[in-house]
């Protein structure tokens, strides 16, 4: 299975790291949502916060057989 697909965040969304937490907060609502971290969801973490990627990365396969990090792009 390819996928083409690819996954960003708003520039507004504050992402923190807190233990094995990973918290996404909207700085315009102050609403706020928390993921358990996996190694796959990590990985896809990163990636997103890499200087230049402008938090955008393209979906890999191994991203959507992760079950927490499926459930991080769902949401």
């Amino acid at each position: 299975m390819k996928t083409n697909d690819w996954f960003y965040l708003e520039p507004y969304i504050i992402v923190e790291t807190k233990g094995n937490n990973l918290i996404l907060f909207n700085s315009l609502n102050g609403s706020f949502k928390v993921f358990k971290y996996s190694v796959i969801l990590k990985e896809l973490i990163t990636e997103l916060l890499k200087k230049g990627n402008n938090y955008c990365v393209k979906i890999k396969n191994e991203y959507l057989t992760d079950k927490k990090t499926k459930s991080f792009l769902q949401k």
